[in-house]
């Protein structure tokens, strides 16, 4: 491992570790209102200020932090697991499924992701699992296009032919063989998340009204007061 990659992991490791225990550590709770402390600047207290509430932001920042990272995992393994049924299987068999699954790729690839989910934002209904759909399902033409790579390799090889003639299941082992390139297919992922961004893309929905909903009726309320 490089040492770009392995700082980029450490930092990483730190977020999670950050997103996950900071709120419980912290003498400042996610939701708790404080009148008088709204609209405070960065301090030692606050390193993130307050709100309109004066509720601490680097806590709320925190705490949506387990969310993004959620969206994140989810979406990736979601278009991990899209791609290598898709990929697998348009190497296999090739044919006329492998050029419509190619097609139907180059198509995605050609759409710009953020006007996909801006589209899909306005016309469903927000939620954990529709976000995680519907960012996951922007995401696996990568994936595929390496799975369907080391597929059609494999097919190739003399053990394949050999197997064949002993009665091996082949399909099982060009099966393995590409989940043998889950590693590479990660790293298209990742790729993918540093072009188009994955985080990006869940602020971008939540923006546009895909949010989940997280606030009391209680801070409701308080907000509804402020602003009379």
């Amino acid at each position: 491992m490089d040492g770009q990659a392995l700082a980029a992991l450490v930092l990483f490791g730190i977020i999670v570790v950050a997103s996950v225990a900071g709120p419980l550590l912290s003498p400042h709770p996610v939701d708790t209102i404080d009148p008088a402390s709204k609209l405070l600047p960065p301090s030692w207290s606050h390193p993130f200020g307050t709100d309109d509430l004066g509720r601490d932001l680097f806590v709320r920042v925190m705490v949506g932090g387990r969310f993004t990272i959620a969206v994140a995992v989810s979406a990736v393994l979601f278009a991990l697991f899209i791609g290598m049924i898709g990929g697998g299987a348009a190497g296999f068999y090739g044919g006329f499924l492998d050029a419509a699954v190619m097609r139907i790729a180059d198509i995605m690839l050609s759409i710009p992701v953020l006007l996909v989910l801006l589209l899909c934002s306005s016309v469903f209904s927000p939620g954990f699992l529709l976000l995680c759909v519907l960012i996951g399902s922007v995401q696996w033409m990568e994936v595929a296009r390496v799975v369907r790579s080391v597929v059609l390799s494999t097919r190739e090889n003399e053990y394949v032919d050999a197997a064949r003639a002993l009665g091996i299941d082949i399909p099982a082992l060009c099966w393995r063989e590409g989940c043998k390139a889950e590693t590479s297919c990660m790293a298209c992922v990742v790729k993918v998340d540093g072009r188009e961004g994955l985080v990006p893309s869940c602020a971008t929905v939540a923006i546009d009204g895909m949010e989940i909903e997280s606030e009391t009726e209680e801070v409701h309320d308080a907000r509804r007061s402020a602003l009379e």
